[in-house]
């Protein structure tokens, strides 16, 4: 599903792709990394993956900045904050490339 379609199926456990146009690591409770798919911040058409700072290593913003105009597919079930969907994920190595993903899909 588009990126921007995840507003409308929240709950649903997913692919949502689209193209990663930013990402930041404000230093906030509880340590977040957000990147955002299809649109920017604070764009609601946006959807906003986390990966919380439990789940960082040294090497999580250097795999997300790689991913930085590339099309993606990131699993998992949307919710709503703060008008946009937004997923959680562990690890970054769950956010496929959409060749990754193709190359997935076909080899199952």
């Amino acid at each position: 599903m588009p990126y921007d379609d995840a507003i409308n199926h929240l709950g649903s456990d997913s692919p949502y792709g689209g193209y990663v146009v930013s990402w930041s690591s404000p230093g906030v409770n509880g340590d977040p990394l957000f990147i955002n798919i299809g649109a920017d911040y604070p764009d609601t058409s946006r959807l906003t993956v986390v990966i919380w700072g439990e789940n960082r290593d040294d090497t999580t913003e250097d795999i997300v900045d790689s991913l930085l105009g590339k099309e993606v597919v990131v699993f998992g079930s949307p919710y709503e904050y703060n008008g946009a969907a937004q997923i959680e994920i562990m690890d970054p190595s769950e956010l496929l490339t959409y060749e990754e993903f193709i190359d997935a899909y076909e080899n199952q």
